[in-house]
């Protein structure tokens, strides 16, 4: 019987010290999220509410749900009648519109709409009404069937494409069922959430170096780049019979502006051949950039190889504009 009751108070006492640990291992974190977000509130979570999205919008591509508001990064996103992002200063009334298609980035996560790269060039042009239709995941498959889905009612007198280095049409690979494990859903909390969880990755894991290796391979597969040529000269095409002109600007990643020497630039190369053999003009900003950047961090997002902060979109528009009023 006394065994018994040494085994029961062990027992207590092993859950009553692991809640205690729990406690103040959960005070500790609240604490340090505290710290960052006090000492660093430039940092971003980095969450996108779902109902910004509707399936099937362009075939088999999904779009932005109509006059929809949201938050994309940290930054709230206002979506207009068409399910495009609207962008502040649009006109009403306008003799001349044109289309911008990119990824994530163009989307302009954790950027406020008039402060990334379309909406200053909104405001730089307001008698141009521009349709940003950029929508993150999007790759060069997805802008073929959005111009496929809008071919029919084309109205737009130019069509900008911004091509992410990981738009490329990369063979997906074998089916492999998602396990929602703990571990996953406690990551994606902390994506979402914390900013404490941002600055680490980027104080103790280089994931801007990763993700651009990572999507480096894909410029090294033969199936990978035929099937983004095919998907560009679709495009090209479709465009061509409603004689609407595109002109593809490519946008780098963090790793390639740190100055570093030999540092690839094959995504660049390639996708440039395919669009000189398709005949598309297209500007490479990598050089710009290279050149009008002191510190590549401060152009990107904490632990974010891709996405530009508000300086970084404002030094794209600078390129943008030189290189429209220069044709």
């Amino acid at each position: 019987m006394t065994n018994d009751r040494r085994g029961t108070r062990r027992i207590w006492s092993a859950l009553g010290l692991a809640v205690y640990c729990l406690i103040f291992s959960v005070i500790g974190f609240l604490g340090f999220e505290l710290a960052v977000r006090v000492a660093a509130p430039e940092i971003n979570t980095q969450g996108i509410e779902r109902h910004l999205f509707r399936n099937g919008v362009f075939g088999t591509t999904r779009g932005l749900a109509a006059n929809a508001i949201g938050s994309a990064f940290g930054a709230l996103v206002h979506t207009d009648d068409h399910g495009f992002i609207a962008l502040p200063g649009a006109p009403a009334q306008y003799q001349e519109s044109w289309l911008i298609l990119g990824d994530s980035v163009t989307f302009g996560l954790g950027v406020a709409a008039g402060s990334t790269f379309p909406g200053l060039l909104q405001t730089e042009r307001p008698d141009v009404k521009i349709w940003n239709a950029a929508v993150p995941g999007y790759s060069a498959l997805d802008y073929e069937n959005v111009i496929s889905a809008l071919s029919k009612d084309l109205a737009f007198d130019r069509v900008l494409m911004f091509w992410c280095l990981n738009d490329v049409v990369a063979i997906p690979p074998p089916s492999v069922k998602r396990e929602f494990s703990v571990q996953n859903k406690v990551r994606a909390f902390l994506k979402t959430y914390s900013k404490a969880y941002a600055w680490v990755k980027d104080v103790f894991f280089d994931l801007k170096q990763v993700h651009f290796e990572g999507d480096l391979a894909h410029y090294r597969k033969a199936d990978n780049l035929a099937r983004t040529a095919s998907a560009l000269k679709t495009i090209r095409d479709l465009l061509a019979k409603k004689s609407i002109p595109m002109t593809v600007f490519i946008l780098p990643y963090e790793y390639q502006l740190r100055g570093l020497e030999g540092v690839s630039l094959l995504p660049q190369e390639t996708i440039g051949q395919i669009l000189t053999d398709l005949g598309l003009p297209f500007y490479d900003i990598q050089p710009y950039l290279l050149q009008h950047t002191v510190d590549s961090d401060a152009l990107f997002l904490t632990a974010d190889g891709l996405h530009f902060t508000k300086q970084g979109h404002k030094l794209i528009f600078d390129f943008i504009r030189r290189s429209l009023n220069s044709e």
